[in-house]
């Protein structure tokens, strides 16, 4: 039914899908499953295309043509999210088996291409961040993806407690993360607490739940200390 449907679309019998079958009730989860469905048929019968393929070809004038666009919006998926034209996230519901999507990654080449760092240095393209790139649970996990980056690329000489140490001097670290473009995700996520953002964001190997509890007691202490010599009494 759905590719019945989906068909009518196309020969301009309908301009929409029929309701009830892809429905507001559903979890999210369904409707991009079933969504998902519809692009596999479209990519596989009228493009001829592998999974590999449509990850490598898909552009938006080709999602447009085969009216796929008009399933994002069941699929709750803001089309800015393919701002580069990377489709993975949408395919991973088409082709689960085939395309595997990694928001970690996607996350640090949008901000990459976006800042001119890494290989898109020489880039002359001027790109924003698309809206709500920092929000909600997604956007954390964009946020984390970055930084974990970012501390390899330019802090990865420093030992885990080097790390925690730097984190924890609040003015440099937010110094350091402003520099870096992430002001907005330390202030909106992690109430402008650096080491909080830090400690989120290392994986396991970096992650160290006693530097971590030390640091917050320095902290805690420091910030005694120093309100005691405003009032000493």
């Amino acid at each position: 039914m759905l590719i019945f449907d989906y068909e009518n679309l196309l020969l301009g019998r309908t301009q929409k899908f029929t309701e009830g079958l892809i429905t507001d009730e559903e979890t999210v989860e369904s409707r991009r499953k079933k969504a998902g469905f519809i692009w596999r048929y479209a990519i596989t019968y009228y493009l001829k295309w592998t999974p590999l393929e449509a990850v490598h070809y898909m552009t938006a004038d080709i999602v447009e043509k085969l009216m796929l666009n008009r399933l994002y919006k069941k699929m709750e998926i803001d089309p800015e999210r393919m701002i580069f034209g990377d489709y993975r996230f949408v395919l991973q519901y088409a082709f689960p088996s085939e395309v595997k999507y990694d928001i970690g990654l996607e996350a640090f080449e949008v901000y990459q291409r976006c800042f001119k760092t890494g290989r898109w240095r020489n880039s002359t393209e001027e790109y924003k961040l698309p809206k709500k790139f920092f929000y909600g649970p997604e956007g954390e996990q964009r946020a984390n993806a970055i930084l974990n980056n970012l501390v390899s690329l330019y802090l990865g000489d420093k030992t885990t407690e080097e790390l925690y140490d730097k984190f924890s001097r609040k003015p440099s670290a937010r110094k350091w993360l402003r520099e870096k473009h992430l002001g907005e995700p330390l202030t909106q996520i992690y109430d402008n607490e650096p080491l909080e953002f830090f400690h989120a964001a290392m994986d396991e190997t970096h992650k160290d739940d006693l530097y971590y509890y030390a640091a917050k007691i320095r902290d805690n202490v420091n910030l005694e200390m120093k309100n005691q010599e405003k009032d000493p009494t």
